[in-house]
C-alpha cells in the first residue's frame, strides 16, 4: 500500500500471516475500455456470492483515490473479508482513474452510481445494505447514506472528499487551508447521514488530514446524525491513513465491528465503544502465545528483543522486534518472530516462527522464494545480532537483541 516503507514488505516476507496477506494476492480486472467509469467485481474470490435470500446482506465497497493513479487494484482490508466469512455478499466497486475529476465533478457521480447500486440490491431482496470505503470510498459511502433509507449501514476507514492534502501537501500552509476544508465538508456530511448504524475510523496522524485534527468535528457530526454509531479515533494504539489495513486493527477492533453490524442484536445507546487493548501492545503474537523463561545456561532459550536500523548509515524506521526462542540443539533453534508498528505506530504488526539451522557460528533463516534472509548470531551471553538480507545479499537492516521483550 502506498505510504508504507521499505521495511514493511521485508516484515511481509519475514511473516506467514500479513494483515491483507490473501487480499495482496488477489488481482482486480482493468476496466473492459476507456470509456468504462464503474465496474463491480466480487471483492474475494474465495467468497462468492450467495444471493439475496441467502446472504445475510450485501456489502458494497469503494476504493480510494490518489488524482489519476488507479487505485481499483487496492484491496478491501481484512476486517471486510470477516463479513464475507460472516454471511455477507461483499461486492468491491470499481472505478476507472481516468474518470476522477474532484468531487464536485466526478464524486457526486460516484455517489450517484452507488444509489443506483443500493436502489437494485432493495428490489433484489437483499435485508441489508451496507456502504463501505476507504479514504474517498468512505467520504462516499457517508455522502450516499444521506441520501436513502435504504442502507443497514456505513462502514467508513480513513474518509476524505479528496487526495489534495495527503502526502507533502499536508504539510504546507496551502494543504492545511484545504484539509481544513475537506474536514468541514466530511463532519457536515456524516451529520446528514440517515443509516442506522455507522463506524468511522480515523487514526491518528492521518497523512491525509493535515495539521488539525479531526476528531471533534467527526464526532460532532456523529453525534447529530440519526443512528447508533461507533468512532474508533485518535485513542487507538495505530496511527495513519491506513490503520483500518493493519493486522492489530483487525485483532483489536475486528470483533468489536462484527457485534455492532450483528443484524440480531441492536446496539444499546447512541454510542458504542470498542475497547481498546490492554497491556503491552508492542508486539502481536498469536493467541494464548507465551513468553519462553530464559533458561539458566549459556543457551539461547528466551525472549529478545531490539530495533531493527537501515543499514550502513544507522538510520532507519525503527522498528521493533522481538525474537522468542523455544528450543534449542545440534542443528539450530525454533523462534516465534513478531515485529512491532513502528515509531509511529503505522506499520503492520506481523508474527512468524522461524526455523533457524546453525551453520556453526551463526543461525540462519532463509526463504529462498522470497528472497529473504536473516541471520542471528549470538555475541557473548546477552546479545544477540540480527541481520536481514535481501536476494543480492545487501544487509537491509539490521539490530543487536538484548534479553527481555
Amino acid at each position: 500500500m502506498p505510504g508504507w516503507p521499505l521495511f514493511l514488505r521485508l516484515a511481509a516476507l519475514a511473516a506467514t500471516s500479513l494483515a491483507a496477506g490473501a487480499a495482496f494476492a488477489q488481482p482486480y480486472d482493468p476496466p473492459p475500455s476507456a470509456w468504462t467509469a464503474y465496474w463491480d467485481v466480487p471483492a474475494f474470490k474465495d467468497h462468492p456470492y450467495k444471493g439475496p435470500a441467502a446472504a445475510t446482506g450485501v456489502m458494497f465497497w469503494s476504493h480510494g483515490v490518489s488524482g489519476k493513479l488507479e487505485q481499483y487494484g487496492s484491496p478491501p482490508p481484512e476486517i471486510v473479508r470477516d463479513f464475507a466469512r460472516a454471511g455477507w455478499d461483499v461486492v468491491k466497486i470499481q472505478r476507472n482513474n481516468l474518470h476522477e475529476n474532484g468531487w464536485t465533478a466526478s464524486g457526486t457521480k460516484h455517489v450517484a452510481d452507488l444509489l443506483e447500486r443500493i436502489e437494485k440490491a432493495h428490489a433484489q431482496g437483499y435485508r441489508r445494505i451496507i456502504a463501505a470505503g476507504q479514504s474517498y470510498g468512505g467520504a462516499i459511502s457517508i455522502e450516499a447514506s444521506a441520501r436513502t433509507d435504504k442502507l443497514f449501514g456505513v462502514l467508513a476507514t480513513g474518509p476524505g472528499h479528496g487526495s489534495d492534502t495527503c502526502g507533502r501537501m499536508s504539510g504546507s500552509q496551502g494543504g492545511s487551508r484545504i484539509a481544513d476544508t475537506l474536514q468541514r465538508q466530511l463532519s457536515d456530511a456524516i451529520a446528514r447521514m440517515k443509516v442506522p448504524r455507522a463506524i468511522v475510523v480515523m487514526a491518528a496522524n492521518d497523512e491525509c488530514q493535515g495539521f488539525n485534527d479531526p476528531g471533534p468535528a467527526i464526532r460532532a457530526g456523529l453525534v447529530a446524525s440519526a443512528g447508533k454509531f461507533v468512532f474508533l479515533d485518535a485513542a487507538m494504539p495505530l496511527a495513519g491513513h491506513l490503520a483500518a489495513y493493519l493486522a492489530q486493527f483487525r485483532t483489536w477492533y475486528g470483533a468489536c465491528v462484527q457485534r455492532f453490524f450483528d443484524p440480531e442484536s441492536e446496539p444499546a445507546g447512541k454510542e458504542t465503544s470498542c475497547p481498546h487493548p490492554s497491556g503491552d501492545t508492542r508486539f502481536l503474537f498469536p493467541a494464548a502465545y507465551r513468553l519462553p523463561a530464559t533458561v539458566a545456561s549459556d543457551r539461547l532459550i528466551g525472549a529478545w528483543s531490539g530495533v531493527l536500523a537501515r543499514t550502513p548509515h544507522g538510520a532507519g524506521d525503527g522498528q521493533e522486534v522481538c525474537l522468542a526462542i523455544e528450543t534449542q540443539d545440534a542443528k539450530g533453534l525454533a523462534a516465534t518472530m513478531a515485529f512491532g508498528a513502528g515509531p509511529e505506530r503505522r506499520l503492520p504488526m506481523t508474527s512468524t516462527r522461524p526455523r533457524l539451522r546453525s551453520d556453526g557460528a551463526s543461525f540462519v533463516y532463509t526463504v529462498e522464494s522470497r528472497g529473504y534472509r536473516m541471520t542471528v548470531t549470538p555475541r557473548g551471553r546477552d546479545a544477540l545480532d540480527l541481520e536481514i538480507s535481501t536476494a543480492h545479499g545487501a544487509t537491509a537492516f539490521a539490530a543487536t537483541l538484548a534479553r527481555g521483550c
